[in-house]
């Protein structure tokens, strides 16, 4: 069996990395094509090369690099391949009528239903949803968004999904806690508030700059620009925080004084096209970017920790399937679909799950924080389950082998179909 996997950035070794293994551990041949344009701007942290692929699995994996989508659909026909993988639909790569070899489309989160029309969707052969719960978020994402599927989409698609769980997490076998926190020079029984920073750059409005004005005399001025530019909803929003000076600084050092109260050691996770403020890096015991992509850091960060907090970052649902505790504290959001079906903070949901996941606002957090224990996080099993098996599937770190399991099957299907035709 050869299983050939399509990677345009780096970030998409987090992916795939659990796969390849697991692929390689059943004896298949495994392809990667790699995408080794360089990125000059701002992602250039992504970019991805042969050699980062090898670093990790050596010669036991074949790398091939194109540098435009042409060249990646040739190597694509020429790979031979049993299966492609891909984050993406078939229809980025070949026209329809193309190519007929098996392909299976891994879900990227949200992105996989902004970033692709129902027809897209369509073009591939399986679709591997976390859960049945991304079944119904893309029937009324596309609602929202304008894009009608009819009866007979709607039927195809049913014949295409398949629920397989969230396979990048598969990494946590292999992930040695011991060794990280050597690594990261972490004593072995500190505990470790993971700090995922609250992302102020690229965002509209006011609110970004209100936060990180220095001062109260600051954060008023940028009150009444806001209000200028906004409305008077944010005078009502925001009037008290300028009085109380609830800002970025006023966040940072409560949070520096949560870690300190409770011994712990605090670890800020950050990502380079937002870089880590300088208030925010002067509080860390550690700061890190993505420094490694398989297995990556941002996992290695989530298995050691005792707490993970965030603001409407995936990395919560990625600390429930660790076993570990997480916080959302609140921030506004772009009032675009992704975030009001997704970014929310409604009970129940995916930042505010009593039991899994306990959301604050930002005034709760500069007020309470510095006296909470830290063991009045708990992870209440009963809750993980239930989130889990919404949200992201089985929690078994088998969601590799799973996927792999269809790819076996729809491959040995289209072999024998073709043997039929040309019989």
């Amino acid at each position: 069996m050869k299983l050939t996997f399509v990677a345009h950035r780096a970030n998409y070794l987090k992916h795939y990395g659990s796969l390849i293994d697991a692929a390689l551990a059943r004896g298949w041949q495994v392809d990667c094509l790699v995408d080794v344009t360089q990125d000059a701007g701002t992602k250039a942290y992504l970019n991805l090369s042969e050699a980062d692929l090898a670093a990790i699995w050596g010669t036991r994996i074949g790398i091939v690099g194109f540098t435009d989508m042409d060249e990646c659909r040739t190597r694509m026909l020429a790979s031979q391949a049993d299966a492609f993988v891909s984050l993406h639909a078939r229809s980025l790569y070949f026209a329809a009528g193309q190519d007929d070899t098996p392909f299976i489309t891994l879900q990227h989160s949200v992105d996989s239903f902004i970033h692709n029309t129902p027809e897209d969707l369509l073009s591939s052969d399986y679709l591997c949803f976390f859960s049945e719960y991304w079944w119904d978020y893309m029937l009324e994402y596309y609602q929202r968004a304008g894009e009608a599927i009819s009866a007979q989409q709607l039927d195809a698609l049913r014949q295409k999904v398949v629920f397989t769980g969230f396979a990048q997490m598969d990494v946590l076998d292999i992930i040695d806690h011991a060794d990280v926190r050597r690594r990261w020079a972490i004593p072995p029984e500190q505990p470790v508030i993971l700090w995922m920073p609250l992302d102020l750059e690229g965002w509209p409005g006011e609110w970004p700059a209100f936060m990180q004005a220095p001062n109260r005399l600051a954060m008023l001025r940028h009150l009444w620009r806001g209000v200028r530019r906004e409305g008077l909803g944010f005078l009502a929003s925001y009037w008290r925080w300028v009085l109380q000076g609830w800002n970025d600084a006023a966040l940072t050092r409560a949070i520096r004084q949560f870690a300190d109260a409770n011994g712990a050691f605090l670890l800020v996770k950050g990502r380079e096209k937002h870089p880590l403020r300088p208030g925010v890096l002067a509080a860390a015991d550690l700061a890190l970017y993505d420094e490694d992509h398989y297995p990556a850091t941002a996992l290695e960060a989530v298995a050691i920790a005792d707490l993970v907090m965030v603001f409407y970052s995936t990395a919560a649902q990625e600390a429930v399937y660790a076993g570990v505790p997480a916080l959302c504290i609140d921030r506004p959001n772009r009032d675009i679909i992704k975030h009001q079906m997704w970014r929310t903070a409604a009970a129940g949901g995916p930042y505010n799950f009593a039991g899994a996941v306990d959301w604050m606002t930002i005034p709760d957090a500069i007020r309470r924080l510095p006296a909470t224990d830290l063991d009045s996080f708990v992870l209440d099993e009963d809750a993980r389950q239930r989130y889990l098996a919404l949200y992201m599937g089985a929690p078994d770190c088998a969601a590799s082998e799973r996927i792999l399991d269809l790819v076996e099957v729809s491959a040995i299907s289209a072999h024998m179909q073709k043997e039929k035709a040309d019989q």
